[in-house]
């Protein structure tokens, strides 16, 4: 026959160990060039003389990282689109892979967009993504990443993509929710000694 004192013990540590899970260790994010890629494929246009768009993957990707704790974002350059020509292009699709050493994984995804550009001095479009797959972590937490979407005009051809990382506890029950728990377990616990005696 078990005491209370051990039942509400039993409680109290099992809501801790489900509390804890929301706490995750800093993690390095190591983004890297070789691996990393991004293509613009145009596939409608009313193009006037030689629509063109091309990408440039950013240089400054390897040799940069960051730590991020739990509710951190660290935001970069990934990619620069150069849009040419002269002309309106209706339907563009863009396909991205951004590589990390550490943790070591790709994330990719696939955007579209339109734009018009005057010979790249004069240019406008948008780029809507959908975005790559969440990261799960050893730990229970999960990174985040995200690419730009992009809605500019003005001068010049080329525009910048910037990618987000986000490193976030994985759901967790709610303080509240894990108090209505272990209550719950010590009216079990209660109940079970209870009847046991009777």
């Amino acid at each position: 026959m078990k005491s209370p004192i051990r039942t509400i013990l039993g409680s109290i540590a099992a809501t801790l160990v489900l509390a804890s899970a929301a706490n995750a260790d800093p993690i390095l994010v190591d983004p890297v060039t070789e691996g990393s890629s991004a293509e613009v494929t145009i596939n409608s246009s009313d193009c006037v003389f030689r629509c063109t768009a091309s990408t440039v993957v950013s240089g400054d990707l390897t040799g940069m990282s960051n730590s991020l704790d739990i509710g951190d974002e660290w935001t970069f350059d990934f990619f620069d689109i150069i849009v040419g020509g002269l002309g309106l292009v209706s339907d563009a699709t863009v396909s991205a892979t951004l590589a990390f050493n550490s943790p070591e994984f790709s994330a990719s995804a696939n955007g579209s967009g339109s734009y018009f550009t005057f010979f790249g001095l004069v240019s406008g479009g948008s780029l809507t993504w959908d975005q790559p797959e969440h990261l799960a972590l050893e730990d229970g937490s999960v990174l985040v990443i995200t690419f730009e979407d992009v809605y500019t005009g003005g001068l010049g051809g080329r525009t910048t993509i910037s990618a987000t990382v986000g490193h976030y506890a994985a759901s967790v029950p709610e303080p509240s929710t894990l108090a209505l728990l272990g209550l719950g377990l010590l009216g079990v616990g209660v109940a079970r000694r209870r009847k046991q005696t009777v």
